[in-house]
Order: C-alpha cells, then structure tokens, then sequence
C-alpha cells in the first residue's frame, strides 16, 4: 500500500546508518513488486505514480519493476499495461530491471491464499503459460527499446528444493524446467533472483530449554560470514 498511499514518504537513506561524522548511506534501488493492484482506486493511481516517479528522479534511484505471472491473463494483462506506462514515466536510465512473475513455485501450496486451482496450476505448468506470457512480455518489453535490459523471475527458497543439481521441478511447480528455457532463450541478460527469508526456514529452532527465545537463530540469520543462514543459501543456489 506504500505505492498506492504515500509514495512521497519513502525513506531516502538506510535506517542505522550514520553515525557521528559519517552521513546516513542513501537509497540507491528499490523493488516495485507491481505497479498497481486492481483493489487500489484507480483515480489516485496518477497522483501516486507522480509522487513516485518524483522520488526516484530526485534521489537518482534504480528501479527493479515486476509484473505478474499469475491465474487470470486479463489480470496478467492489465498489470502488464500499467508496468509500461509506470516506465514510460520513470525512463530508461532508472530502471535496473524487468522481473515478471514472483515465486511461482509457492502456487501449489498457497492455494486459498493465492486463489489458486488446479486447473490454473495446470495451465501455469503443463499448458506452458508461465513461460509463454514470459515470452510475450519480454518481446514487448524490448519492442520499447530495453532489449538490453536484464529481465527476471523471481523465486523463493523452496526453488532449491531440487537435488543437487537441479533446481525444484514437479508437476506443480516446474522451476528447473522454466530457468532452462529462460537461460537457454535469453544467455546471459536473464537474470537469477531470489527471495531468502530465513524468516521461513524451517531448520531454525527456538534456544535450548526455551519456549520463546531464539537468540541462536537469530545470530544465524542476521550475520554475514560464510556460515550464516543467507551466505549458506546463496551458495546453495550458485551451485544449481
């Protein structure tokens, strides 16, 4: 709802940084999940993408804009057309990258949430839609001119949950086969992106002999070395 209520209110610099002499570290990008949602009134939609745009001109910011893969095309469709206008207004030199679709693998296990069916699941994996609407987007994407522009899709943590080599591919969530299209379609301008939350790791425990504290976990989660949670994940994923 940031997008739709109070994009003039976005953070320019990182909260905890700046301290004494050293000024705050600024907002050089940011993830636009979608550029509208179809729940939000359409007739603030002007007023808060100018808002927006304002913010990312003055504070020299990248852009990463998404677009949706989902059940409905006509929803898929409109989504779609209101991303080419938001670029429109933002222009080239501000966007870092186009991701179409977000964690389509979750889709089977989120069906009430996602209202999801199995005939959409079907449709998204045997029927080819998934990769077929990919296709269509990045076509028009580079009839605009951003031809050279790094595309994506972005999947979560269980996109690992493949063997050792492969990423996850079930009749539900074909994400090995997909990434193999994608890379094979587009060489190296397709981009590899994840969203890792250690937040849904399932591996995490509370400490020993508590009900409510995990101090343990915690450190884990939030360190950098190459035995923290997010280091560790990362490399699993370089591996596939």
């Amino acid at each position: 709802m940031t997008a739709a209520n109070c994009s003039n209110q976005l953070l320019q610099t990182w909260p905890h940084t700046g301290f004494h002499y050293d000024p705050a570290t600024k907002v050089k990008s940011i993830r636009i999940f979608k550029p509208w949602a179809h729940e939000w009134p359409e007739e603030h939609r002007a007023e808060a993408w100018k808002s927006l745009v304002t913010y990312i001109r003055n504070n020299n910011v990248k852009v990463l804009l998404g677009t949706s893969i989902g059940c409905n095309e006509d929803m898929d469709r409109k989504t779609w057309e209101w991303a080419k206008e938001l670029l429109q207004m933002m222009g080239p030199e501000h966007l870092m990258g186009l991701a179409i679709g977000n964690e389509l693998e979750m889709f089977h296990i989120f069906t009430k949430e996602l209202n999801v069916d199995a005939q959409c699941l079907k449709k998204l994996w045997e029927g080819d839609y998934a990769w077929s609407w990919f296709k269509q987007v990045v076509s028009e994407f580079d009839a605009m001119g951003y031809a050279s522009t790094p595309i994506t899709s972005i999947f979560g943590g269980l996109a690992l949950g493949g063997n050792t080599s492969f990423f996850y591919d079930t009749p539900q969530a074909r994400v090995n086969t997909f990434l193999s299209k994608a890379v094979s379609e587009y060489k190296m301008r397709y981009v590899f992106t994840f969203n890792f939350y250690p937040y849904f790791d399932p591996h995490l425990d509370m400490d020993d002999h508590t009900e409510d504290q995990c101090t343990g976990s915690l450190a884990y989660s939030l360190c950098w070395e190459p035995n923290c949670n997010l280091p560790e994940t990362t490399a699993v994923a370089r591996k596939k």
